[in-house]
C-alpha cells in the first residue's frame, strides 16, 4: 500500500509510533513542523498565507538527522515562474488552479518543489495536498499537525478525510493524544489492536453509516446505522485485545483519545 504523509500547519504533534511513508506534502507552514519531526518533505505546496512571500517562509535546512544544513537556498519571490512545462500543467489539471506557480528549494543538494497557489480559493492547503495525493495514486494517506489549532481547522481537516476516502483512500489522522481513521465498505472488516487508557468513537461523516458491525468493545453493534446528527457511536472502550468493525454503506471515522491525562 502506497502511504502520502501529509504534514499541516497546526500544533506541532510527534506521532506516539513511527510514521512509514513513501512521500511526503508539507502545507505552507507545515514545513517548520517537517522541520521539527526530522522530516524532508519531497514537495511543499499552499498559499503561504503565514508569510508575505515564500522567500519570507520560515524554513531552516536539516539532514536526515534534523541538525541545520547551511546550505539551504531560500526560494525568492523573483524567481517564481508561471506554469509552462508538462510537470506544471500536471498540477493545474489536478489541482484545478491554472494561476499557481511553481518554484523549489534547494536542500541538502536536492531541489524540492514548491508549489505556490492564490489565497482566494476553495480549497484548504490541505485539501490541496489531499487532491495532490490522489491524483498521484497513493492508496493510503496520513495527515500529521492537523489539530491542537482553530477548531474550524479541525473541522475542514475532518472533511478532507472524508474526501480522501470518498476517492478510494484510507485516511488517517494522527495527534498527540488523538488518532483517527476512515472506514468505507470497501475497508471490509477492520481490526484495531487495544490502547490502554484510550476511549473509542465512531461517527458518521457521511449522512448516514448503514449497518455497522461493532465486536470486542464494551458496547457492541450489530446491524446499527448511525447518523451524522446524533452521537450514538461516543464514548467506547475495549472489552477485548482487539475490536472489529465494518459498515456496509457510507463512511465511517474512527477515533482513539488518550485518556491518561484526564486521571
Amino acid at each position: 500500500m502506497k502511504t502520502c504523509l501529509i504534514i499541516s500547519g497546526g500544533s506541532h504533534a510527534r506521532p506516539p509510533v513511527k510514521i512509514e511513508y513513501d512521500f511526503c506534502i508539507a502545507c505552507d507552514s507545515g514545513y517548520e513542523n517537517a522541520r521539527q519531526m526530522g522530516i524532508t518533505p519531497n514537495i511543499i505546496l499552499g498559499d503561504f498565507d503565514s508569510s508575505d512571500d515564500l522567500g519570507a517562509l520560515n524554513i531552516s535546512g536539516l539532514d536526515e538527522t534534523g541538525a541545520s544544513d547551511p546550505s539551504l537556498e531560500k526560494t525568492k519571490k523573483e524567481n517564481i515562474r508561471s506554469c509552462t512545462n508538462a510537470d506544471d500543467k500536471k498540477y493545474e489539471e489536478c489541482l484545478g488552479y491554472k494561476n499557481s506557480y511553481k518554484s523549489s528549494i534547494t536542500l541538502n543538494g536536492r531541489s524540492i518543489p514548491t508549489i505556490s497557489f492564490p489565497k482566494e480559493k476553495d480549497d484548504t492547503d490541505t485539501m490541496l495536498a489531499v487532491k495532490y495525493a490522489i491524483s498521484l495514486g497513493f492508496d493510503k494517506i496520513i495527515l500529521s499537525c492537523c489539530l491542537g489549532g482553530r477548531f474550524d481547522h479541525t473541522m475542514a481537516n475532518i472533511q478532507s478525510m472524508a474526501y480522501a476516502a470518498s476517492h478510494g483512500c484510507i485516511c488517517e489522522l494522527t495527534g498527540t493524544s488523538e488518532w483517527m481513521r476512515t472506514i468505507t465498505p470497501k475497508d471490509g472488516e477492520c481490526r484495531f489492536p487495544r490502547r490502554e487508557k484510550c476511549s473509542l468513537s465512531l461517527f458518521s461523516l457521511s449522512n448516514m453509516c448503514g449497518n455497522l458491525y461493532l465486536r470486542g468493545a464494551k458496547y457492541c453493534a450489530e446491524g446499527v446505522t448511525l447518523t451524522n446528527d446524533f452521537p450514538l457511536g461516543h464514548g467506547n472502550s475495549w472489552e477485548e485485545d482487539e475490536i472489529r468493525v465494518s459498515i456496509s454503506s457510507g463512511i465511517l471515522l474512527l477515533i482513539e483519545s488518550d485518556m491518561s491525562k484526564e486521571e
